[in-house]
């Protein structure tokens, strides 16, 4: 979140180099809410809503502030297990540490596996074709087969084991005919040179997840259940958000901070039940 500025709003001319020094909070977020959930639920609660709504109660109503540490702290008193709550903020939230989505995820009948298996993969995430071949138009990721050769933005892959790149289907055309382990010579042709490098090709690295029946693995009935329960609606917490003018009562939608007719603070406070 420290790049926040950067990446949210602002923008550069420059190269950078985001793809390998920047992941969005966003994502990560979202994927550390999941691990919790599954986490909670595992160790037989009712999961993130009841802790959310725990927070919403110790933090929200009143608008008191919080750090990572106030979260850290709730989440050891509202599970109970003080140590678990502060192993699992210092290996995912100030660590980078990614939690077993694998054991997770089983947890309801859901597997993790590669999503093509045995198929080669480059690692060039955009080119573009021309005349010349195939420039690569962003950062290569730090780890892939094209990135550990030595090519980067800017560089054009002229030809591979001798032919000419002619398009983004000819390049999978020669992928497909090659496996995992097999090693490409490529000519690239960057910062005024040219030059045959060898890229040794790896598995290409994306999952998918599928549920244990469209894996052939069974699915007991334990598993089933957390996975109706994990799968119902959400939460039975509904909280009708207003704003409230202390001066006359007058409620507001929840986005108004100040009253739209003489800009007093507005405070927040659950909405009051339709009158019969």
């Amino acid at each position: 979140s420290l790049r926040a500025s950067f990446v949210d709003a602002a923008s550069w001319v420059d190269p950078t180099n985001v793809a390998n020094t920047f992941f969005s909070y966003y994502s990560y977020g979202a994927a550390l809410g999941l691990a919790l959930d599954l986490e909670l639920r595992a160790r037989g609660t009712t999961g993130l809503d009841d802790f959310m709504a725990a927070l919403w109660r110790r933090f929200g109503r009143d608008e008191t502030p919080y750090t990572n540490e106030d979260l850290r702290d709730a989440l050891a008193e509202w599970s109970g297990d003080k140590r678990w709550a502060e192993e699992l903020f210092e290996r995912y939230v100030f660590g980078s540490e990614l939690p077993d989505y694998q054991r997770l995820l089983a947890t309801v009948g859901l597997e993790v596996r590669r999503a093509r298996p045995g198929v080669a993969w480059l690692g060039v995430s955009q080119l573009r074709f021309g005349d010349d071949g195939a420039e690569v138009t962003t950062a290569t990721r730090v780890g892939s087969p094209i990135y550990e050769a030595g090519v980067n933005r800017g560089d054009v892959l002229v030809e591979i084991d001798g032919e000419r790149l002619r398009s983004e289907d000819h390049l999978r055309e020669l992928l497909a005919a090659r496996a995992p382990g097999d090693e490409l010579r490529v000519l690239v042709r960057g910062r005024g040179t040219a030059s045959e490098v060898g890229v040794v090709l790896r598995e290409d690295p994306t999952v998918e997840v599928v549920s244990f029946e469209s894996a052939d693995r069974a699915l007991d009935a334990r598993t089933k259940r957390q996975r109706e329960a994990w799968l119902a609606p959400r939460s039975d917490h509904r909280l009708a958000l207003q704003r409230h003018c202390s001066e006359d009562g007058a409620a507001f939608a929840f986005e108004y901070e100040h009253c739209p007719w003489d800009g007093t603070r507005l405070s927040l406070g659950q909405a009051a039940p339709p009158q019969p």
